[in-house]
């Protein structure tokens, strides 16, 4: 059998009827974060089988990335005691676009902006979720910062 993507743009059906039998399947068993994980992992690992036996083409190698990150965000926000911040879930997609790099053919340099940016915004969303906790030592640290960087510019 071969693995060939439809170009045709027919995908919006196969998406749109996997994602009611996913939904039926979470309404009707409620099988916990187990089988979104695991059928997430066989998607990544078939997607990094097609990179490894098929073609080195940068659409598997990101998938598989990308839908392993996800899986791995999913099983430890299930099973550890407090969750995990939803921010966690944009630093595990960058943490999937930085292993594009690692492993693709170099010198492919686009893996890194959106991981890049992807771990940013999740360092922000972090920060400002312990906003509360944070709160008595922001403006003292951001007058620290300001004036370090007045006397960097040696304007004053």
């Amino acid at each position: 059998m071969r693995l060939e993507i439809d170009s045709d743009g027919r995908w919006l059906p196969y998406l749109l009827i996997g994602l009611g039998l996913w939904w039926l399947v979470e309404v009707l068993w409620r099988p916990g974060p187990w089988l979104a994980a695991g059928v997430l992992g066989l998607l990544a690992g078939a997607l990094a089988g097609a990179y490894r036996w098929r073609e080195r083409r940068w659409e598997y190698l990101t998938g598989a990335w990308l839908l392993g990150a996800w899986a791995a965000y999913i099983l430890l926000a299930g099973y550890l005691p407090g969750g995990l911040p939803f921010a966690f879930f944009f630093a595990f997609l960058g943490l999937g676009f930085l292993g594009v790099y690692a492993t693709g053919t170099r010198p492919a340099l686009w893996p890194l902006l959106p991981g890049a940016f992807l771990l940013g915004l999740a360092t922000f969303l972090w920060v400002l979720s312990l906003g509360v906790q944070l709160a008595p030592y922001l403006l003292p640290l951001l007058l620290v910062a300001a004036g370090v960087w007045l006397l960097r510019q040696g304007r004053w």
